[in-house]
């Protein structure tokens, strides 16, 4: 027979199951505030990061410009012309802006050429003889 002490009665099994219920949903709710917590911290520290960086960016973008018009005025003093020097520090950017024009261009032509149905079929013509 089944021993009916009070650890082993149906209304005690109930209320354990609730306790553990009640227990594990405290935990549950414990946990997910440390981790909002954890997630509000790691948003905070990501975005101070990125202000950081961006202003790097600023400061490097301010000290390249900087160092150009340094370059210009040391090339000014020894030319003697402010708008040659300009010229001369100038030249190597404008050269690469006008290859990466070029190269930009022909991809961009390559990319929007248009095949009209004539010349796929002679090109599909070709392939086969």
């Amino acid at each position: 027979m089944q021993d009916r002490t009070p650890e082993n009665t149906p209304e005690s099994t109930v209320a354990l199951t609730l306790g553990m219920l009640r227990e594990t949903s405290r935990l549950v709710g414990r946990t997910l505030d440390l981790a909002r917590t954890e997630i509000d911290g790691n948003i905070r520290a990501l975005i101070g990061m990125l202000a950081l960086l961006g202003t790097i960016v600023v400061l490097l973008v301010a000290a390249f410009f900087v160092f150009l018009d340094a370059i210009v005025k040391a090339l000014a003093v020894l030319i003697g012309s402010e708008v040659v020097a300009a010229l001369v520090v100038a030249s190597p950017f404008l050269a690469a802006a006008g290859l990466l024009a070029t190269f930009g261009l022909r991809r961009i032509a390559r990319a929007t050429r248009i095949v009209t149905p004539e010349a796929r079929g002679r090109a599909a013509l070709a392939a086969g003889s």
